[in-house]
């Protein structure tokens, strides 16, 4: 919010433009998420918002995977990796449950399948072997 307000009240909304990048919005971000000025004819400009679109695909899924582990680490369901993902502006609310810190009943979470023979889980080693 303060990225478009800050501009708009110091009167530079001429070039406003709203950053984003695998970091979130802010200092970090790499390729603006929407700007009024024109680019069409910039031929550097086509070029990287496409190295900066299969970046951003290349490292989205390992991104969320280490949010959920993370989530999970502190006893926080995965699912609350959705919110960085579906609501930006909420980012903020993902960085401080990314912060808290572990938490034994996380555990939970790394439970084994029971679909092993016997019952056992899956992964669990082999009778006699501890």
């Amino acid at each position: 919010m303060l990225l478009l307000l800050v501009p708009f009240l110091q009167g530079r909304t001429r070039d406003l433009r709203l950053p984003t990048g695998p970091f979130g919005a802010g200092p970090l971000g790499t390729q603006p998420l929407f700007s009024w000025t024109d680019t069409s004819g910039d031929a550097a400009g086509g070029a990287s918002v496409l190295i900066w679109t299969v970046w951003s695909l290349l490292t989205l899924a390992p991104m969320v995977a280490l949010a959920i582990r993370r989530l999970h680490d502190a006893d926080i369901s995965g699912w609350w990796a959705l919110v960085a993902v579906l609501v930006p502006m909420l980012s903020f609310l993902m960085l401080v449950l990314l912060a808290r810190g572990s938490r034994a009943a996380g555990v939970r979470f790394d439970r084994l399948p029971t679909d092993g023979p016997g019952g056992r889980g899956a992964l669990a080693p082999p009778e006699g072997s501890r």
